[in-house]
């Protein structure tokens, strides 16, 4: 983020930012939530030690997960014009939505692997495959093409991103195959039955995740649609930003997820719940300390990317809040998702979603990047209240508080 910002400034950093977020979209789409529903039965297999049944699920996902991909990437291939055109009207945007068509079966094929080596406990190995290891790699293979930037101009950071993607996506299969104990060849082993039981599981999670990615990226694609890509760029840096009040949360979340399927799986909810509320209240005291540097020290941050950035203060403290609410309700939507309540889960997500489009609709016009700040907070508060309240339903306790 430092590096393009500097580098390239707040537009193509705006343009950057917008593509990693139809990225995300479109691979979440081909995903068709087949990551976390594997990431759930993988966790649960792996506990049991059924190594078998882990090899059917595997195969069984990656066989769909590659024909939705595959769909995806064609259709966003034969639409990059109209999209470019009728849709951000901005021509240029064809050659993204060209390189995209092509990086998303590979984008959604590293997602598959990383929640199985999750799923198994190989947390450093998921980590490097993820977030963390894809803008490190990026940010290496910047480095190194860096010398030939006036060849590719303002392609240069998307490039590099590919190349991260691609880097990922090899230490990811192979750690998977490695650790994971599966067995490739076994398609006489895979049935209609197996094919139709993970379904019946990735769809309200393809619909509560596609859900999630329009809530968390509506701002900024609402945002390109009405505003400047150099707006775009200043609230995508505060929003980033914000996200590390919550960075613990998210941290821990990778390790907790797959022990939420275990407990359950195994009958053991009160020990789920002991967990949950440990991991909240230590995630809170974090968060919090987190959000108050954020507020004491914005402005100064932000300047650190450049002056221009600095008029994105206000929609950074309105951020960091919603942030600090999702850290303090704890993991509830894991809760909810590792425990048989997925259906609830998407139903609340999309409630979620809708209000946020139409807040987004309503405020950016006469508010800017604040209304998209707002909107995001308004949402953020909006799930966690009511996931917090269903898991108190299921389980008599609440996982926040002191």
């Amino acid at each position: 983020m430092l590096v393009v910002s500097w580098n390239f400034g707040p537009k193509v950093w705006g343009d950057f930012s917008i593509f990693l977020v139809i990225l995300q979209l479109l691979g979440s789409i081909a995903k068709f939530g087949l990551d976390t529903t594997f990431l759930k039965l993988a966790s649960e297999t792996w506990a049991k030690k059924k190594y078998s049944l882990l090899s059917r699920l595997y195969v069984s996902s990656l066989t769909l997960l590659i024909l939705f991909s595959l769909i995806i990437s064609l259709i966003t291939y034969f639409l990059a014009n109209y999209m470019a055109i009728y849709v951000f009207h901005k021509p240029y945007f064809e050659t993204y939505f060209r390189f995209l068509s092509f990086l998303v079966p590979f984008f959604a094929l590293l997602g598959l692997h990383s929640e199985g080596l999750r799923a198994i406990s190989k947390i450093l190995l998921h980590m490097l495959s993820q977030q963390a290891g894809l803008f490190l790699c990026a940010f290496l293979s910047l480095g190194l093409l860096y010398h030939v930037k006036y060849d590719l101009g303002s392609l240069l950071p998307f490039i590099s991103y590919a190349i991260a993607v691609f880097f990922c996506l090899i230490i990811a299969v192979s750690s998977w195959l490695v650790f994971s104990r599966v067995e490739l060849f076994i398609f006489s082993d895979l049935t209609l039955e197996l094919y139709r039981y993970i379904l019946r599981f990735s769809l309200p999670l393809f619909i509560s995740g596609i859900a999630s990615m329009l809530m968390a990226w509506t701002d900024i694609i609402m945002l390109g649609i009405f505003l400047p890509s150099s707006d775009v760029g200043v609230y995508s840096v505060a929003l980033r930003i914000s996200t590390l009040v919550s960075i613990v949360l998210i941290a821990v979340n990778t390790v907790a997820a797959p022990k939420f399927a275990e407990f359950w799986a195994l009958g053991k909810a009160d020990e789920l719940i002991f967990f949950a509320k440990n991991v909240t209240r230590f995630v809170s005291i974090i968060s919090f300390i987190l959000f108050s540097i954020v507020i004491l020290f914005g402005k100064e941050v932000l300047m650190f990317f450049g002056n221009e950035y600095t008029n994105g203060l206000s929609s950074l403290i309105v951020l960091s809040f919603g942030q600090l609410i999702n850290a303090m309700a704890g993991s509830v939507g894991y809760i909810l998702i590792m425990t048989q309540y997925q259906t609830f889960h998407r139903n609340v997500i999309l409630l979620g979603a809708l209000l946020n489009m139409t807040l987004n609709f309503v405020l950016i016009p006469y508010l800017g990047i604040l209304g998209a700040a707002f909107s995001t907070t308004l949402t953020l508060v909006f799930w966690n209240i009511i996931f917090s309240w269903k898991v108190k339903q299921i389980f008599g306790k609440w996982i926040f508080g002191f």
